[in-house]
């Protein structure tokens, strides 16, 4: 993420973790989806749109494997304000 977006708002993150790779990324950006629904009032469409081009999906730690923790990472500044529950 450029560091202006970083600046802007901080940052939102959620997590999928267990044996499934996959399943774990799924779970990081329906979550993330879940939230630009509820929160920001946006149409399903829309969110995955948005987490498809401001969303950065990342696999986190493959210490405890065959545990997976994978992460979506999604700047606040998208939305033009700070975050307020952004790190």
């Amino acid at each position: 993420m450029p560091a202006e977006m970083l600046e802007q708002g901080g940052y939102y993150q959620t997590v999928g973790t267990g044996p499934d790779l996959m399943e774990n990324a799924k779970a990081a950006v329906r979550e993330r989806g879940d939230w630009l629904v509820t929160d920001q009032r946006l149409s399903l469409h829309e969110a995955y749109a948005l987490c498809s081009v401001a969303g950065d999906l990342k696999i986190n730690e493959t210490v405890d494997l065959p545990k997976w923790l994978v992460s979506m990472t999604f700047p606040g500044g998208v939305f033009g304000r700070p975050s307020s529950t952004g790190v």
